[in-house]
């Protein structure tokens, strides 16, 4: 199917808003929030081009991760604090993999968006998912 001709599918979720990663985290700026300012001031999109990011489910997560380290990611994230054995083990609460409010739900769009981004894409769409990486 031609360019010109395949739909657009602009992947986001309400959580992308919020600044994440903590205070000193390199990513902590808004730049997503400020991207999705412009695209509605201009508006360059209408509703059938937005599509909501699913959160990813746990069954997803285990082809990807093991069952331990999803299990240690979901209690900090949920605790909002790392243990030492946390930081030791899988690497969670450092500056790489920073602790915050609203880690798990980012997280889960995150990953559902992306996977949605390649499902509409596969179907000929033009999927663009900015929070993908985030």
């Amino acid at each position: 199917m031609p360019a010109a001709a395949r739909r657009s599918a602009f992947l986001t979720h309400p959580v992308f808003r919020q600044a994440g990663f903590g205070r000193h985290h390199p990513l902590s700026i808004s730049r997503h929030a400020a991207m999705l300012d412009v695209i509605e001031a201009l508006r360059w999109l209408d509703d059938q081009e937005r599509y909501p990011c699913p959160l990813a489910d746990r069954d997803l997560l285990l082809r990807f991760h093991a069952a331990d380290y999803l299990d240690a990611f979901m209690r900090v994230a949920s605790e909002g604090v790392a243990s030492a054995q946390d930081r030791e083990r899988y690497n969670l609460g450092t500056m790489e993999c920073p602790v915050f409010p609203g880690l798990r739900e980012r997280a889960l769009a995150s990953v559902g968006g992306s996977v949605k981004a390649a499902e509409l894409a596969l179907a000929g769409a033009v999927a663009f998912h900015p929070g993908g990486g985030t």
